[in-house]
């Protein structure tokens, strides 16, 4: 099945209008560059950790003293724009996150003439401190990229942080437009960027693939995998499952749109209610079922009251952020739940899904099947599951936490759609099928 991603981009974002350019067109991207003169001789992808960021670099300066803008930016090298952005104006700036604080307000009056200028002092609060040693103490620091441009002078200019695993600018593509002061990109063949203004000079781009062919079972149950355990966190394309299977079929899937494993954040979640984890022997395990290098993973978090008791070797996390791209996965997933009600194929795959990351298997009082249920607190997703399980000709009820599937006829459909196809549970459900007491089959 071939899917035409340009079905699937939101009109909106924020309240702001997304637009999407087309192979061929020349787009702006990146931040404004003013006085660029000189011809560009390369491009590159460069790679930031978490100890280079913004965020990190001011909350660095402040652990020293409390200092105004103009301080700050002689010891971070920030300019007192992006200074603002990172301390007040953005959504998750220091100052909404609580990790910085408006110590004081001072005027400095001007020397030979009236008035003066406000100035804001800021310091580093205890959280903020915290945060600091959390980003020295990770295993392996995060990395972001950015898109790096070269002139003919061997100067370095960053035009954006980089939105795309897969692809690249070539220098040839790239012209300065003097009038709008930033870089006009030529949109390469059978490729769309999707971008909205997100603030005042600050566009938001994501570069995708015009088109996607699929494995239609694949990707739709990798869909139902994502229904049941992505957050609904704006901007968060994630996955969470202690089985290394699952996390790898949904990995495999995303590929499809150009991310890869180097893409991703990973971390385990353990229980150590009852015992201490070997985080050498965690990591070891994940790392080897994922197929990824150590260091990838950049955390273990230990949960003592609560976390997954499941397994003795945790839960993995994988999480990539582009805001975007989580709205058109959001979109897929809207639209095929609504054909799944009509098309069966696709049912059986995101009940697979579902199944698989959100389902369970329970015994009798006499240790017989009694139900299969598909956990859910979402009253509209229950809804949905149960118009898709009616297409199966399945009978469900409906309790508060979960969609419940009971009675041999019903089970026989379970067998026949091998629903449980991708599932931990399916023999246990076996197992206990066969204990129906007039079991004839």
């Amino acid at each position: 099945m071939i899917i035409n991603l340009l079905n699937f981009i939101p009109k909106y974002i924020e309240g702001k209008e997304v637009i999407v350019g087309l192979p061929g067109e020349k787009f702006l991207i990146g931040k404004k560059i003013k006085n660029f003169n000189e011809k560009i001789i390369d491009v590159r992808i460069k790679e930031i950790n978490d100890r280079e960021n913004p965020f990190y670099r001011i909350m660095t300066a402040l652990s020293s003293e409390n200092m105004e803008l103009e301080k700050l930016s002689k010891r971070t090298g920030l300019t007192h724009e992006n200074l603002r952005w990172y301390l007040m104006r953005s959504k998750n700036s220091l100052l909404n996150d609580g990790l910085v604080l408006i110590k004081e307000r001072k005027f400095f009056p001007h020397k030979r003439t009236k008035g003066g200028v406000v100035k804001i002092i800021f310091r580093l609060t205890d959280k903020g401190k915290i945060e600091m040693e959390i980003i020295k103490q990770k295993i392996n620091l995060p990395k972001r990229k950015e898109l790096v441009i070269i002139n003919t002078k061997g100067t370095e200019f960053v035009l954006s942080s980089w939105w795309s695993s897969w692809l690249k600018p070539n220098a040839k593509d790239l012209e300065f437009d003097k009038i709008n002061q930033r870089f006009l990109w030529k949109i390469p063949e059978n490729t769309i960027l999707v971008q909205y203004e997100k603030a005042k000079n600050v566009l938001y781009s994501t570069i995708l693939p015009k088109e996607i062919e699929v494995n239609d079972e694949k990707f739709i149950t990798s869909l139902g995998l994502l229904l049941g355990e992505m957050r609904t966190r704006k901007g968060e394309i994630s996955f969470s499952n202690t089985e290394s299977f699952l996390a790898n079929y949904v990995l495999s899937s995303l590929e499809y749109f150009g991310l890869r494993k180097e893409n991703f954040i990973f971390s385990i979640q353990i229980n150590t209610k009852n015992s201490e984890p070997d985080k050498e022997e965690l990591i070891n395990y994940w790392s080897k079922e994922l197929r990824i290098e150590k260091d990838k993973i950049y955390k273990v978090f230990e949960y003592k009251d609560y976390g997954t008791k499941r397994s003795k070797l945790g839960r993995v996390d994988f999480i990539y952020y582009n805001v975007i791209l989580k709205e058109i996965i959001n979109n897929l997933i809207n639209y095929f739940v609504e054909e799944a009600k009509k098309n069966k194929d696709y049912a059986i795959c995101l009940i697979r899904g579902l199944l698989a990351s959100e389902g369970y298997v329970s015994p009798s009082k006499c240790n017989s099947l009694g139900r299969v249920g598909i956990s859910s607190q979402s009253e509209k997703n229950k809804n949905h599951i149960v118009d898709m399980l009616n297409n199966l000709d399945i009978a469900t009820s409906i309790s508060k936490h979960d969609v419940r599937i009971t009675s041999k006829d019903n089970f026989n459909k379970i067998i026949e759609y091998d629903l449980l196809k991708i599932s931990k549970d399916k023999e246990k459900f076996k197992i206990l099928y066969k204990n129906f007491k007039y079991n004839k089959t």
